[in-house]
């Protein structure tokens, strides 16, 4: 599961969601974690990376890299609502490694090192290959968490931007709360691909 550094991401972005819709997104997460284990974690994980594969799987080759505004979506940043497909595809992998990187570094009582930069924006340019690239990581993800997660229930926490101290339970919960915000995501980017007259 790539990437392994995680200095590679997480800050606080200047540009993130109106102050409602993160008040919002908060609350829903707040209610989300400790409603679910581990393993229901992983399995919405994985439910929530289906969906998304079949909403892009539909689309023409043609319209999947083609930027699309969308209406704002609570949780959301406003500059995320006019991303491509894959765009949150490439977003859900990069950002999707990480969270689950570092669920696993807490689970072996490792804390880790360095700041998550999360106001970095999807460069695009891997076209149909990003389909290719997200199903692969929706294997490695699980497999990685099966295989290199020695205690799920540990107590040693590393803090993110805006939830604050995060366990290894928090972090994996917060990877599937994440997956499942952006498949709403590309459920309204690909509506709106269909309605969109050609070009």
């Amino acid at each position: 599961m790539s990437p392994q550094n995680t200095q590679v991401l997480l800050a606080p972005s200047a540009s993130g969601p109106p102050v409602p819709q993160v008040s919002f997104r908060d609350s829903l997460f707040s209610s989300f974690r400790p409603r679910v284990s581990w393993n229901e974690a992983t399995e919405i994980f994985q439910a929530e990376g289906l969906k998304v594969l079949r909403l892009v799987e539909a689309l023409p080759g043609r319209l999947l890299c083609r930027p699309t505004r969308i209406e704002p979506l609570p949780g959301i940043a406003d500059g995320c609502c006019r991303w491509s497909a894959e765009m949150v595809l490439e977003h859900l992998i990069e950002v999707g490694a990480v969270y689950g990187q570092i669920a696993i570094e807490l689970s072996n009582g490792e804390r880790p090192r360095g700041d998550l930069d999360l106001a970095r924006k999807p460069s695009g340019g891997r076209g149909l290959q990003i389909v290719k690239d997200f199903r692969a990581f929706l294997g490695d993800y699980a497999a990685a968490l099966r295989e290199d997660a020695r205690d799920p229930n540990s107590t040693l926490a590393f803090p993110h931007p805006r939830y604050g101290p995060l366990t290894a339970h928090g972090w994996h919960a917060l990877a599937a709360f994440h997956q499942g915000l952006h498949r709403r995501q590309m459920e309204r980017i690909v509506g709106g691909l269909r309605v969109a007259k050609p070009r």
